[in-house]
């Protein structure tokens, strides 16, 4: 958005994403990233110039969706650093994660993204980086916090940049604009910024009105998912193999069923 009220043109900007601490990338450790692009044509390109036998790139056109997801996940980082610093447990970890990459996935379809990329490199791989790595900056500010230091103090004498702290700002706007609740987000904006105690916020995460169904409502009927997958009703598939995929052919325009598609028939 910026590009295109600055330039008058977002159709030549890429975006590269991922779980890429740089650090590791420039020790020339195995890594995976993203890089999204609304032109094929150069996307390709900048795949081509920085693909090699130590990073592999994989190419997206999701460009909102590559690009929250990598602002949401520093909120989150935060988030499961002070859970680690208040020593809640691993298994409090990994509900925060999935929990936040839910989160992450709402308002970025509300905002245009696709599903998908929420699942890949920009959204889970990074948030499982970033939210338990020890080179996170985000997440040493919030295991900071969780073992008692206040968000002030930290702040002052910080000398590395914490993105998170400032984007959990822009998620309070978000959210209430486009009417999604991202109640960890939210609560790491209390922590931060309204001096919430953790304890406290962990509190009321925990007392909110109890869960019915942990699935994500995409705006779309189940049965028409499917539908847009070329998936025909009553199929009966036991086990997600190639073998078994009706993939459609390039000239049908659509991408191959997804996974969901195929055990929501399969249990229905």
């Amino acid at each position: 958005e910026i590009f295109e009220e600055e330039l008058g043109t977002s159709g030549n900007v890429s975006i590269l994403s991922g779980p890429t601490f740089a650090m590791e990338v420039a020790g020339k450790k195995p890594t995976a990233a993203v890089i999204a692009s609304a032109n094929p044509e150069l996307g390709n390109h900048i795949q081509d110039m920085m693909h090699g036998p130590r990073l592999r790139l994989y190419r997206s056109n999701d460009l909102i969706g590559v690009q929250l997801a990598g602002a949401v996940k520093n909120v989150l980082a935060i988030a499961a650093g002070i859970a680690e610093g208040m020593q809640l447990g691993l298994n409090a970890r990994a509900a925060l994660i999935c929990r936040g990459l839910s989160e992450m996935t709402r308002l970025g379809v509300k905002m245009g993204g696709v599903p998908e990329t929420f699942s890949g490199m920009a959204g889970l791989g990074d948030l499982v980086l970033t939210g338990t790595g020890s080179l996170s900056r985000n997440h040493t500010l919030g295991l900071r916090i969780g073992e008692g230091l206040s968000p002030e103090e930290i702040f002052q004498n910080q000398l590395t940049v914490t993105e998170g702290a400032a984007t959990s700002v822009s998620l309070q706007s978000l959210s209430r604009h486009h009417q999604v609740e991202m109640p960890i987000c939210e609560a790491v904006y209390r922590i931060l910024y309204q001096r919430k105690a953790p304890m406290e916020a962990l509190t009321q995460l925990l007392e909110r009105q109890m869960p019915e169904s942990e699935s994500i409502d995409w705006g779309q009927n189940n049965s028409d998912l499917c539908e847009d997958f070329f998936l025909p009703r009553g199929s009966r598939f036991f086990l997600p193999t190639p073998s078994l995929f009706p993939v459609p052919s390039p000239s049908q325009g659509k991408m191959p069923p997804s996974y969901f598609c195929i055990f929501w028939e399969f249990i229905t």
